[in-house]
């Protein structure tokens, strides 16, 4: 049985075409404070924690080569073309609190959990951090993508090293995040909850009626809600 409440938002994925330019840009606007996430593949990442389990995935490609490769070239070219007017959300995500949860998901689907942990039923991977250590994850393979803009899903292992709950650089005048307040989302609450397949309405959700995806979010803090707002991964190529 699916039990909706034990999802929460686990992290947002904002592309950029110079990651550590964006980080510290983001810091100024927002106060909020990050840490190097370390890199997969030909791509470089920056978090900022967000409090309550939460965070934001900064990327960035760090291989001016990687459009030379002809299997990945699309890929890339794609992900180009949609940061050529500026940072770009690209996904939302959101985490069970248990790995059954995910199980009773995949298996309401017809799909599978993959595990990329030593000895998982997939390569070892996941995001290799500046400790020299990987970020093992479960997530759920799709038969079928999901629509644009509809949130994935995914678990992390080890709790003590979730990517929320890492000190950030030091830096004058950070503020303390307090976990997301809302996220302008496209759709509706019905759609979400169709392609999803659970019911997304304990989840702070503002829906502005337009494309599938993630328009803005704002974070908890002692002074107020701070606001972040990017391009919409509803535009995406």
């Amino acid at each position: 049985m699916i039990i909706p409440e034990h999802f929460r938002i686990s992290h947002i994925i904002l592309a950029t075409r110079n990651v550590y330019e964006a980080a510290f840009r983001l810091r100024a606007e927002t106060g909020l404070g990050f840490y190097d996430g370390g890199y997969l593949d030909t791509t470089a990442t920056k978090i900022f924690p967000l409090g309550a389990g939460a965070y934001i995935q900064m990327t960035g490609s760090v291989d001016p080569f990687a459009a030379l490769d002809t299997e990945k070239a699309p890929a890339v070219k794609r992900a180009m073309e949609n940061l050529k007017d500026g940072d770009r959300f690209t996904n939302l995500m959101l985490e069970p609190e248990f790995i059954e949860d995910m199980e009773e998901v995949a298996k309401v689907r017809g799909e599978k959990v993959t595990d990329n942990r030593p000895g998982g039923n997939v390569p070892v991977g996941g995001r290799l951090q500046v400790n020299g250590l990987r970020v093992h994850t479960a997530s759920i393979t799709a038969t079928k993508p999901l629509p644009k803009g509809i949130p994935g899903l995914n678990y992390f292992y080890d709790k003590a090293g979730h990517p929320s709950g890492q000190p950030v650089e030091p830096f004058p005048g950070l503020i303390r995040p307090l976990g997301v307040a809302w996220i302008e989302m496209g759709a509706s609450e019905a759609e979400v909850s169709k392609a999803i397949g659970f019911s997304v309405a304990h989840l702070p959700f503002h829906y502005n009626g337009k494309k599938p995806g993630l328009y803005s979010f704002a974070v908890k803090s002692e002074k107020g809600e701070i606001v972040v707002k990017r391009n919409s991964n509803a535009d995406a190529v």
